[in-house]
C-alpha cells in the first residue's frame, strides 16, 4: 500500500504535464491562426525582364521548334513572411498551347522583401501543334511580331519565424510581346528587353 501511495503523485504530475503541453500547443496554434488572419501574406510578384530568341520555326506545317532564354525576377513583398519555392517549372505558350518542354527552376527561399532572378533556357523540338494554332503562328511570324506567354507553375510555402506554413499552388503568367522582325533573316540570337508584370495566382 505504501508503494501505491508513492506512485500516485507521479501519475498526477505526468497528467498535469500532458495537460500543460497540450494547452501550450493549442495556444500556439490559435496564436498562429490569429496572426495569419490579421496579417495574411501577400502573393509574390513576378516580372519578365527580357527574352532572347535563338530560333522559332517549323520543320513541317504542324511541327514547331522553339529555342529561347528568358529572364524572370520574383520579389517577396512581405515584411513578416518568408517565401520558399519548393518546386517551380517554366515553359512557353502560344495561344494556350505549350510549345516548349518544362524547364525546372531551382528551389529558392526569399526572405522579407528579397528579390531573386532566374534565366532559364526554354526549348522544344518538333513540337506538334494544331493546324489552327500553326496557321496563327505562321501569320504572326510573317508580320514580325509574336505574342507568347511564359508560364511559371509549382508550389510554395510561407515561412513565419522558424515555421513553414502550408503548401500552396503557384501560377504566374507572363505575357511576352516579341518584335521578331523577319525571323528568316536572323543570323544570330536577338535579345528583346521589356519589363512586364506577370499575373500571379496562389491557391
Amino acid at each position: 500500500m505504501d508503494s501505491t501511495k508513492n506512485d500516485a503523485p507521479d501519475g498526477k504530475t505526468k497528467g498535469r504535464f500532458c495537460l500543460l503541453a497540450s494547452g501550450a500547443l493549442i495556444f500556439v496554434g490559435i496564436a498562429v491562426l490569429l496572426y495569419l488572419t490579421q496579417f495574411q501574406p501577400h502573393k509574390p510578384r513576378f516580372i519578365i525582364q527580357d527574352a532572347t530568341v535563338y530560333g522559332l520555326n517549323f520543320s513541317n506545317p504542324n511541327l514547331l521548334t522553339c529555342s529561347m532564354q528568358v529572364t524572370l525576377s520574383t520579389r517577396n513583398p512581405n515584411a513578416h513572411f518568408g517565401i520558399y519555392y519548393e518546386k517551380l517549372d517554366v515553359h512557353a505558350i502560344y495561344q494556350h498551347q505549350q510549345i516548349t518542354l518544362a524547364t525546372a527552376l531551382p528551389g529558392t527561399y526569399l526572405d522579407h522583401e528579397e528579390v531573386s532572378v532566374w534565366s532559364p533556357v526554354l526549348y522544344g523540338k518538333d513540337v506538334p501543334i494544331s493546324p489552327l494554332v500553326a496557321a496563327g503562328l505562321m501569320e504572326d511570324l510573317q508580320s514580325g511580331c509574336v505574342s507568347l506567354d511564359i508560364k511559371v507553375y509549382g508550389r510554395l510555402k510561407w515561412k513565419l519565424g522558424s515555421s513553414m506554413i502550408g503548401k500552396y499552388q503557384l501560377i504566374a503568367n507572363c505575357p511576352a510581346y516579341i518584335p521578331l522582325g523577319n525571323p528568316s533573316k536572323m543570323e544570330s540570337a536577338v535579345k528583346y528587353e521589356f519589363v512586364q508584370l506577370c499575373k500571379v495566382k496562389v491557391e
